[in-house]
């Protein structure tokens, strides 16, 4: 992956580590319309960035934060590792 950003989704229990690939990330912003508490437009182009963390008592926000990274049409999102 490029220059993207790594972050961690996650404090207790269950713990996500979601990447960000900057280079491949053109702003579609699906990602934040399906996990808006997770995921915002970073700069003019859209590109996303994590604005909080999700802990594992919120199942609904990870379940969406999932589906973001999944539906995220340039790929530019994934889950590294998840305990």
């Amino acid at each position: 992956m490029g220059r993207g950003l790594k972050v961690i989704v996650g404090l207790r229990g269950l713990t996500m580590k979601v990447e960000i690939d900057l280079d491949v990330c053109v702003g579609h912003g699906k990602c934040y319309l399906v996990a808006p508490e997770v995921f915002q437009p970073s700069d003019d182009l859209g590109r996303a960035k994590i604005v909080r963390e999700v802990s594992s008592a919120e199942a609904d926000l990870l379940r969406r934060t999932r589906n973001a990274v999944a539906g995220c049409p340039e790929g530019a999102l994934r889950i590294a590792n998840e305990d």
